[in-house]
C-alpha cells in the first residue's frame, strides 16, 4: 500500500474515533503543525492573539496563561478554547500529531515529541 492511501486511512480512522480534530476553529487545523510556541514540548493546538502571547499554544500553556493569552476583544473566545481543549482526552497531543502525519504535514522524525 502506498504511503499516500496509508495516510488517507489513517486520516479517516483518526476522524471517526476523534471528532474533534474537525474543528476548525481550535485544534490541529486552526494552526500551523508544530511544538507549541511557549514550551516548545507538546503540538499547538490553540491560536492565541494576545500582546504578550507567544502564538499558538499546547492544552498546557494556554491554560497556565489563561485569559493572558487572548486580546481584550477575544477572552471570551479563549476561554471557550481552553474549555473545549480540557475535554480532550488524555492523549490528545498524540492524536494531534497522528493527524499532521496523516494529512503529510509533518513526518514522523519532525513530528513534536509530546508527554
Amino acid at each position: 500500500m502506498d504511503r499516500r492511501r496509508s495516510r488517507a486511512r489513517l486520516r479517516s480512522a483518526l476522524s471517526e474515533a476523534h471528532p474533534w480534530l474537525a474543528e476548525t476553529d481550535v485544534g490541529p487545523r486552526s494552526v500551523d503543525a508544530g511544538p507549541c510556541e511557549r514550551c516548545e514540548r507538546l503540538p499547538r493546538l490553540l491560536p492565541t492573539c494576545g500582546p504578550q502571547s507567544p502564538g499558538a499554544l499546547c492544552r498546557t500553556c494556554a491554560q497556565t496563561l489563561g485569559d493572558d493569552a487572548w486580546c481584550d476583544g477575544h477572552v471570551d473566545d479563549g476561554r471557550r478554547a481552553r474549555a473545549w481543549a480540557a475535554r480532550l482526552p488524555d492523549d490528545w497531543a498524540d492524536i494531534v500529531t497522528l493527524h499532521w502525519i496523516s494529512t503529510g504535514e509533518v513526518t514522523l522524525d519532525e513530528a513534536p515529541p509530546g508527554d
